[in-house]
């Protein structure tokens, strides 16, 4: 598919770079999914999952989101649907995700343990959940962006280290990695935004290429999960 194509599906929508880098890693992942049941936690308007059918065709996707006003403006088929995170029945759920994925969500969470431990109940064993993350106390940006991102959006923002978010997740059975988002797309460019958000486009290219990252935490057979008092897979 052509990279016009591509940015038609997603309307143009500046998070194509980070979509496609999560993309490109369910390629590794693809030979152990069978049901391609996904999972967009965070999904805003929608466009990752439509995105992510276009090139791996789906059983079902779901998307998920806080912000019943961005729910409202998604585009539903007859396997893509998507709802109030608030109202949302995990329990029914539970084992039934190949895949979630996640773009710039952690940080939004108050408690990581708590996501992290809702993750491992919906996700079936051998199955991995793909999360980006810029926003965190590493980047330079993030002190500046942090009051940006408090005054105007309607979720909270936490302060998370890169190592914090890994222990969490690793204390809660998974099997983590991570590796900088590798992006091959053209970072967006607007004279406004730009300038308020990251104080000039090179400091945006510079924090985007070096401090944007995509953890891999990777759910094993219940067998092999993490023994939390040992620190020892068994």
């Amino acid at each position: 598919m052509d990279y016009l194509r591509k940015l038609e599906i997603c309307n143009f929508n500046p998070n194509y770079i980070f979509w496609e880098e999560m993309i490109e890693s369910f390629k590794y992942l693809e030979g152990n999914i069978n049901d391609k049941n996904i999972l967009d936690f965070g999904c805003a308007t929608g466009e990752f999952l439509h995105l992510f059918d276009s090139q791996y065709p789906v059983n079902r996707a779901i998307g998920i989101d806080i912000d019943s006003e961005k729910i409202k403006k998604s585009v539903e088929t007859q396997k893509i649907n998507f709802f109030d995170a608030e109202i949302f029945d995990y329990k029914k759920h539970e084992e039934y995700f190949d895949c979630i994925f996640s773009q710039e969500v952690l940080y939004t969470l108050h408690d990581l343990n708590k996501h992290a431990e809702l993750i491992k109940k919906i996700l079936k064993p051998k199955s991995f959940y793909i999360a980006t993350m810029g926003c965190h106390i590493e980047n330079p940006l993030w002190s500046h962006r942090r009051e940006i991102i408090a005054k105007e959006e309607k979720y909270p923002v936490n302060d998370y280290s890169i190592d914090q978010v890994a222990s969490i997740f690793f204390k809660a059975g998974f099997r983590v990695s991570i590796k900088r988002m590798d992006l091959s797309g053209f970072i967006t460019y607007d004279p406004i935004e730009t300038r308020e958000f990251s104080n000039s486009l090179t400091e945006l290219v510079n924090s985007t290429m070096n401090h944007k990252y995509i953890f891999m935490f990777y759910l094993p057979p219940k067998k092999y999960l993490l023994n939390n008092n040992s620190g020892l897979y068994h």
